[in-house]
């Protein structure tokens, strides 16, 4: 059978056979899609940056679909621990109302932690010279290490954020397992065994990791929506029940 058919049949019965977790992730998908090429006020520091995570959370949301159609589980996996992360920062971003301009240009800051590699390469002089500036207006909110350069994250470590949110436990568990499916170190989770070799596509964990996402992505879309009231906020709050409640044994 020539690759391209094989991969439709695969496709096909991935899909029947995941067909509650596909339509949840359609129609989680639908709602937070319609609402990104919306128009918004963004001109305060906050707002423009729960704005760049949630069109973020969005790309890699959107992006679980492709990859486990092709059985790509470990790489969904990947992209769901990034999606997580996201999701975490958003609500640091939100949980403290008075500290929300602060951490907002904290986090905008770091889209220029990488300018002192960046002047390394061959830059023409007018690009220098307005990376330069933005550096040197952002460095203040940068936080550095011992060596003197910017720590990689904004907010402390990523068990940090989970810890000044009280979800320590998601953390041991869900960022975990995620991170060790990222890494290459949880052992035969997602490889099938068979007479021929080791089956490279799997459907496992598709429910799961779709499922999974739906719950990232609403809990973003919440903390956005606060800011833009631009969800429908009883479809959002009903799918983020049905995330919650998925019967992952059907």
């Amino acid at each position: 059978m020539p690759q391209e058919e094989a991969s439709a049949e695969f496709r096909a019965r991935i899909i029947d056979e995941n067909r509650a977790a596909f339509d949840l992730w359609r129609r989680t998908c639908a709602l937070v899609e319609g609402a990104v090429p919306k128009p918004r006020d963004i001109s305060v520091p906050y707002a423009r940056a729960l704005d760049l995570l949630f069109i973020q959370g969005y790309k890699s949301f959107s992006s679980l679909y492709v990859l486990c159609v092709r059985g790509e589980g470990e790489d969904a996996a990947t992209i769901l621990r990034r999606l997580l992360a996201i999701s975490w920062q958003a609500g640091y971003l939100a949980n403290d109302p008075e500290a929300r301009e602060l951490r907002g240009k904290q986090y905008l800051a770091y889209y220029w932690a990488q300018v002192p590699d960046l002047l390394k390469a061959g830059l023409d002089a007018p690009t220098r010279e307005r990376l330069e500036a933005m550096y040197k207006a952002h460095k203040h909110l940068l936080a550095f290490d011992r060596r003197g350069r910017p720590r990689n994250w904004w907010c402390g470590t990523i068990r940090d954020l989970a810890d000044r949110l009280g979800l320590l436990e998601t953390y041991d568990q869900d960022y975990t397992f995620l991170s060790q499916m990222a890494h290459g170190t949880t052992q035969g989770i997602l490889l099938e065994v068979r007479s021929e070799g080791i089956e490279i596509r799997s459907h496992r964990m598709v429910p799961e990791i779709l499922v999974f996402g739906c719950r990232y992505i609403l809990g973003l879309a919440l903390f956005w929506n606060e800011s833009f009231n631009l969800v429908d906020e009883e479809v959002r709050a009903g799918l983020s029940s049905e995330a919650l409640g998925f019967d992952f044994r059907r």
